[in-house]
């Protein structure tokens, strides 16, 4: 009886949470804090070198910043993480949340949910991308339809580089909530002709609808961003090698290179 209690009980609080915003789930109040020090909505950073590895990033997804997450400086077995923990009764039936990110392929980056019953780990769940780059894009970590019993979660955004050979990355995550976003798997991406390439000038692009965009260096700085039905000027991008990401309402992305020749 105690046990189907505790299943009844998780179910019901699961429930409860499904489509609620994690607290500060988009990093409005969210201020970048040494490691040990919690902020007033409990964001903390750790990493091995006890610095600050979290940022606001101006260039969020919604509202006023996104929060983003670096390792502490370029080199070899370098870490940065931010977390939360979060109470929670059972499992959702997942996590929904806005990413973007740049990588070396000796780094990663990725969220990772841990479920806990008290001290005890429950289910873990996670997300890392196989891309190097990309611009603000929906992802989600999907869960089980099992019954557990769950007394909070942790919540964390990390990078990281290999320990043998130099990187860099970053991520920033903006947007997140408890739930699954309905039919996202089936949602189509942004398709893209691309003309002329390479360009000096103006790019034209072959789709149908009004799309997001932002184009990125070889660097992973964003240069370019705004809206788009065909046509974007790039006369202001010095020569070199591009990355242009057409994003949907739904946050699903396309991407292609593209040359800038003088």
């Amino acid at each position: 009886m105690k046990y189907s209690f505790l299943f009844i009980l998780a179910t019901s609080l699961s429930s409860f949470m499904i489509g609620q915003e994690i607290p500060n789930g988009s990093f409005e109040e969210w201020e970048s804090t040494p490691m040990f020090t919690l902020d007033p909505v409990d964001w903390e950073t750790d990493n091995t070198q006890l610095l600050v590895s979290t940022a606001q990033d101006l260039e969020a997804y919604e509202g006023i910043y996104a929060m983003r997450v670096d390792p502490l400086q370029l080199g070899v077995g370098e870490y940065g993480e931010a977390n939360t923990t979060i109470e929670i009764g059972g499992l959702p039936d997942g996590i929904t949340f806005h990413a973007k990110w740049w990588r070396t392929i000796t780094a990663a980056v990725g969220v990772q949910v841990d479920f806990y019953y008290e001290e005890d780990i429950m289910h873990t769940g996670f997300w890392y991308p196989e891309d190097t780059l990309s611009g603000w894009s929906a992802q989600q970590i999907e869960f089980p339809p099992i019954d557990i019993a769950t007394t909070h979660a942790v919540v964390r955004v990390f990078a990281v580089v290999g320990d043998l050979v130099p990187g860099d990355c970053w991520i920033s995550v903006d947007a997140m909530s408890w739930g699954l976003i309905s039919g996202l798997d089936e949602l189509e991406e942004p398709t893209m002709g691309l003309y002329p390439n390479p360009s000096s000038d103006e790019l034209r692009l072959d789709i149908e609808a009004t799309y997001m965009y932002e184009i990125v260096d070889n660097h992973g700085r964003i240069v370019a961003q705004g809206r788009t039905n065909g046509l974007i000027d790039v006369k202001q991008l010095p020569q070199g090698r591009y990355t242009l990401s057409l994003i949907s309402n739904e946050g699903l992305k396309r991407s292609t290179g593209f040359i800038i020749q003088r």
